[in-house]
């Protein structure tokens, strides 16, 4: 079986908008697989978009361990006699962690997502050990990938920021959502799932399970498996993409008890290696499952996009939108950007504010305005990576245009991601049928 044949499979179930997404789940499983970091990648997409049917269609599949909620006992067990039971132990070694619907930690107080991240930075690096007051204790080591489902929710200020304060460890790719009412129309037709959720598993089971049968044989042969390699170019690209994601992504700490929200000390900046090691892994399963479909074992047009993808997608969603406009347009005022993004003006400031102390955006003082200039190494990447067209024209307000009823004009936006390069068409998907 190869993924042509599981994306047949899949279309005859459901509304494929995303051409993307099936290879990079499959080369994200088969990754794991691998003597490197593990992968953990989050499938943002709107409620009710498919990606939890897709998501559960891979829990037969080796290694896969499938939770639905999490709490701190989660991992650890300190009950007495019974530390060797717990969860971690439980799940085999190069195993992934699949979650459905993680908008439901979203929905826990601050502090128990906080003590649930802690405990999952240090599974994510490979160590886990807590000491229980009844002398229980539990020593992990080994390797745990995860995938996630999760809403956009997952892009909330809030959210974003303790993430990226505490380290970030995920990778988002957030997939492409088919028409409403053609999806509707389909789901009229597709009452119950049971049939499609049982065809999808059979597929992506017999498209996987010997993929990962034959790399685990292979390992256990010294010397035998042969490790997929990267050239210089691409190397060069993931890096350039790397620092250009981390320093959008990386926390500004704010006083969130005063008025303006005030910046309580300089940023530091996200260093690249993790986020460029998170990509090479991905690149490293996505020539695997060329590999193993017997195609040439090269990156494609198309796995590239989905890599740039992944890499504009794990910046927070309206510092990246405000990068798209400042890529598309030579300048932006404040009220500029809010009648165009429909943001409200305090929020647009806070991004504004978040960007210029990541060094990314300038500001210039002009007779009438302020305007703000995405520094031109940015927009260069913008323009080439995210494929947005790089304008010269100013973004300005146009306050006095405003209609009395019925919210704000909107200037025409910039060409999305869909209208331009990565629409994640069968051809650009790297998908050759």
């Amino acid at each position: 079986m190869k993924i042509k044949d599981l994306y047949e499979i899949v279309e005859q179930y459901m509304l494929l908008e995303d051409k993307g997404v099936l290879r990079l789940l499959c080369a994200t499983m088969v990754s794991n697989y691998l003597p490197t970091p593990p992968s953990w990648l989050f499938i943002v997409g709107a409620s009710s978009g498919g990606k939890s049917m897709i998501l559960k269609s891979l829990k037969p599949v080796e290694g896969i361990f499938e939770l639905d909620d999490m709490t701190a006992k989660t991992f650890a067990s300190g009950m007495r006699g019974q530390s060797q039971n717990s969860l971690l132990n439980m799940i085999p070694n190069n195993g992934t962690i699949l979650i459905k619907d993680y908008t439901t930690m979203l929905s826990k107080d601050k502090e128990s997502r906080i003590e649930i991240l802690g405990q999952m930075r240090k599974i994510f690096d490979g160590d886990y050990r807590k000491k229980f007051g009844n002398g229980e204790e539990v020593n992990w080591q080994g390797k745990l990938g995860m995938i996630a489902g999760v809403t956009p929710e997952i892009y909330s200020q809030e959210v974003t920021t303790g993430n990226a304060a505490m380290g970030e460890r995920y990778l988002y790719y957030q997939m492409e959502m088919p028409d409403r009412h053609d999806v509707g129309m389909m789901a009229t037709e597709e009452i119950v799932d049971y049939e499609a959720n049982a065809k999808m598993s059979e597929a992506f089971t017999n498209y996987l399970n010997p993929i990962i049968s034959d790399i685990k044989d292979l390992q256990r042969q010294e010397g035998q498996f042969i490790m997929p390699t990267l050239n210089v170019e691409t190397r060069e690209e993931l890096v350039k993409l790397a620092e250009f994601t981390t320093r959008a992504r990386s926390a500004v700490k704010r006083n969130q008890y005063s008025r303006d929200k005030d910046m309580e000390m300089p940023p530091s900046l996200e260093m690249t290696p993790r986020f460029v090691k998170a990509l090479a892994c991905v690149a490293y399963g996505m020539k695997l499952v060329r590999r193993y479909d017997g195609e040439p074992e090269e990156l494609t047009a198309g796995d590239k996009a989905i890599l740039f993808k992944i890499a504009f997608d794990s910046i927070p969603l309206a510092r990246r939108t405000i990068l798209e406009s400042l890529t598309y347009f030579s300048a932006a005022t404040e009220k500029g950007l809010h009648e165009q993004l429909g943001m409200s003006i305090n929020f647009i400031k806070l991004y504004l504010g978040d960007l210029t102390a990541l060094k990314m955006v300038t500001i210039q003082k002009t007779a009438h305005s302020w305007q703000y200039i995405l520094k031109e190494e940015y927009r260069q990447i913008m323009a080439k990576y995210r494929g947005i067209e790089m304008g010269s024209d100013l973004l300005e307000g146009k306050e006095a245009d405003r209609p009395e009823e019925g919210g704000f004009p909107m200037v025409e936006p910039p060409p999305t991601a869909q209208e331009k390069k990565f629409d994640m068409t069968s051809e650009q998907a790297g998908l050759d049928f």
